[in-house]
């Protein structure tokens, strides 16, 4: 999903931006992943509110795999990241800006990703 021009397209994206995070969804058509830039309707710089119109338009482009968003003054998903990723169901990706790193939080699963399955 991470391929170097959807990579490409999310830091100039965010670099362009900065400090304000900037936001978009990852798209998938047939083979294809592709990284779509939405707008960032948040008045703070440090949070993110998806433009409905560009969330729309992206679905109609592709099928959405994920969202991912720009940090530019830490490297750790908020509450309020993780707590998305789980209600929608799909990873959050975040570029953090000062040490060119990508992360990746996915939803919760039970039975996958919770600390009970690798004990048993």
């Amino acid at each position: 999903m991470l391929t170097n021009l959807v990579k490409k397209t999310i830091k100039e994206h965010s670099l362009k931006l900065a400090p304000k995070e900037s936001c978009g969804l990852i798209l998938q058509k047939d083979n294809d992943f592709i990284a779509f830039p939405c707008r960032n309707m948040s008045q703070k710089n440090s949070n993110f509110i998806l433009h409905p119109f560009d969330y729309v338009t992206g679905s109609t482009l592709g099928e959405i795999k994920a969202v991912y968003h720009s940090h530019s003054n830490n490297d750790i998903f908020s509450d309020l990241d993780i707590k998305q990723t789980n209600l929608h169901n799909i990873p959050f990706i975040m570029y953090y800006i000062p040490k060119d790193k990508f992360k990746v939080t996915t939803p919760f699963k039970l039975g996958e990703n919770d600390c009970y399955t690798p004990i048993q």
